[in-house]
């Protein structure tokens, strides 16, 4: 069975915006990508983690059958899943492309390739923004929507 990596534009998402929030080290501030639950039909799993349904497809030749490669070497093409009770409202084709952005690309994973986080380590970061400068943020005034 084959591993993939998965590029994914966070920021295709529908109204998804970044922010720079402070962290709690003084002066120091980070990015953010902030994500609308509702409108990009992220659901709420165990334990309070989010999800967000995905589906990717093969990119094939029609005439040949063939996996057709992009110049970065990407097989596959993906897009948001949008929940059936959303579906099967009457929508025009242009809401419906709204509503699932092609937002990534898959490939096959070499055997030698791992993943690379920004420490450096190949270990995920996980800094805690500050909550107290979260609450005194504008919300309303911030995002544009």
């Amino acid at each position: 069975m084959a591993s993939f990596k998965i590029s994914f534009r966070l920021t295709d998402l529908v109204n998804a915006v970044v922010l720079d929030l402070p962290t709690k080290k003084e002066g120091v501030t980070k990015q953010f990508v902030c994500i609308p639950v509702d409108e990009n039909f992220l659901f709420k799993g165990k334990g309070g983690t989010y999800y967000l349904d995905l589906v990717a497809w093969e990119n094939v030749d029609k005439m040949t059958g063939k996996t057709i490669k992009d110049q970065f070497s990407y097989t596959h093409s993906i897009k948001k899943c949008v929940p059936s009770s959303v579906t099967s409202q009457r929508y025009d084709t242009e809401e419906l492309r709204r509503l699932t952005p092609y937002c990534g690309n898959m490939k096959p994973l070499s055997r030698t390739e791992k993943p690379v986080y920004p420490t450096g380590d190949n270990k995920p970061q996980r800094d805690i923004v500050d909550k107290k400068a979260v609450k005194k943020m504008d919300i309303d005034g911030d995002l544009p929507f």
